[in-house]
């Protein structure tokens, strides 16, 4: 396997861990008629940040190949922060208002790894991998929704994905550095 396929696959999932945890919090403590539309709504957000973020990266492809290199180091300052501070003080998500609000919310992460990562694979590749990052979210907050309320106890571990979460960013941040450099 290629090890760009490997850093979009890493992507996806770890830049996602927070909304989805978002996502099962909001099903253990809202009744079974609000799940689907719960899941329509955090799946139409997430596709509108994907889009937004493809948006971007094709602005950031105009620039040269050395230039866009150096975006590598928002994501690797990103997970230099979650590692630093993923065994501080925990505090709970509050509720909001909407599902589409949290994915938002979280979703910060998201444009700092996919805005580099995007520009990097070129406009037709960068769109099927957005494609997909829709496709394969809309699926997994459906099936959230529903085993969710199930494993809300594993909340617990939350600190150690965040350190999990840092490590990759600062490593997709490093390796997006390396590559456009050289």
């Amino acid at each position: 396997m290629d090890f760009r396929m490997i850093v979009i696959v890493m992507a996806f999932v770890l830049t996602n861990i927070d909304g989805f945890s978002c996502l099962a919090a909001e099903a253990a403590v809202s009744s079974p008629a609000r799940w689907w539309r719960a899941s329509v709504e955090a799946s139409v957000a997430f596709a509108l940040l994907v889009i937004a973020c493809l948006i971007a990266s094709f602005a950031v492809a105009t620039i040269s190949a050395g230039n866009v290199a150096w975006l590598g180091i928002v994501p690797a300052a990103i997970g230099l922060g979650k590692v630093i501070t993923a065994f501080g003080k925990q505090t709970a998500t509050a509720r909001s208002a909407s599902i589409a609000a949290i994915v938002f919310a979280t979703g910060m992460d998201n444009v700092a790894m996919y805005v580099p990562l995007f520009a990097l694979l070129g406009a037709m590749r960068a769109s099927g991998v957005g494609l997909v990052y829709a496709v394969v979210f809309a699926a997994l907050a459906t099936a959230i929704m529903f085993i969710a309320p199930n494993v809300t106890h594993l909340a617990r571990y939350r600190r150690f994905v965040d350190v999990a979460l840092g490590v990759f960013f600062i490593a997709v941040g490093v390796e997006i550095i390396r590559h456009g450099l050289s």
